[in-house]
């Protein structure tokens, strides 16, 4: 697994796992993504194997336990993570990324939902969206970080970040792995209800969901639909009216403003860790 690290190691872990198409971030390139390992079949990007790949990445560190932070699809390794190991996430945040039963409950029940999600069931098709997606030097790819209609704000993705997205999926199969996510997802539904064979907890750690209102592909109706996942008084929702689905590129600043409010207590220091109560 690659991983990019700063700072001091003797803190505590902030570990960031990037969502749809990101590939890069101060952390690590989760399975099928960047320089990590790509294995082949759809069976390997479940998230029992998404959720012990992060498992083991915080180990590798030198740590037992981490903050964790959660884009898109890596919003929902987060949310299970924080479920099925509630001893090694202290805090929990998600960008734009709902829990996975509220995301299932208004796919099934909303229309709206629905229709938003048609990337979720046109992925389901084997190789076509890999072809689709790589056609014309990435034009898809480029669209849904870029165009008007769902990507982020003019001028937030600069021309050679851009660029350094098609490098990266240019290379033979590093689509494939990517979008396997998405496959697995329909294909083994019981993943969203059940974590290393026991019935999803709901979550015991203070939980920050930061939503971009914009957002084309995840209706707000999920988002909030997430604190019912949550114990009482540990979820916080924080809507972002301008923000797109790529919120962290939108608003950087509110977004890091958001992040040190929830992960640093009043008094600057970080936060206690869990007791075993809380887990």
């Amino acid at each position: 697994m690659h991983c990019v690290a700063n700072g001091d190691p003797s803190k505590p872990l902030l570990l960031l796992l990037h969502g749809f198409p990101e590939f890069w971030v101060v952390a690590i390139d989760m399975r099928g993504y960047g320089d990590t390992d790509k294995p082949a079949g759809i069976e390997r990007y479940r998230m029992v194997h998404l959720v012990d790949d992060v498992r083991q990445a915080i180990l590798a560190l030198g740590y037992t336990r981490c903050h964790l932070v959660g884009h898109d699809v890596g919003g929902a390794v987060a949310w299970s993570l924080a479920a099925a190991r509630p001893a090694m996430v202290d805090r929990l945040v998600l960008l734009n990324a709902p829990h996975p039963l509220a995301y299932h409950t208004c796919l099934r029940s909303t229309r709206s939902q629905f229709f938003r999600a048609w990337h979720l069931f046109f992925f389901q098709l084997p190789r076509l969206p890999e072809w689709l997606v790589g056609r014309q030097d990435l034009a898809a790819l480029a669209d849904s970080l870029t165009g008007k209609s769902q990507g982020v704000k003019r001028g937030a993705v600069c021309s050679d970040e851009l660029e350094a997205y098609k490098f990266m999926f240019s290379a033979p199969g590093a689509l494939t792995g990517p979008i396997n996510y998405f496959r697995a997802s329909l294909r083994y539904p019981d993943d969203k209800f059940e974590l290393e064979g026991r019935r999803r907890p709901p979550i015991g750690q203070p939980t920050l969901l930061v939503f971009g209102c914009r957002d084309r592909f995840v209706t707000e109706t999920a988002a909030r639909l997430s604190g019912r996942y949550c114990r009482p008084g540990r979820f916080t929702y924080r809507p972002v009216p301008g923000g797109s689905h790529w919120l962290q590129q939108d608003c950087p600043d509110l977004v890091n403003r958001l992040l040190l409010e929830h992960l640093l207590p009043a008094n600057g220091r970080p936060p206690a860790l869990l007791s075993e109560s809380d887990e």
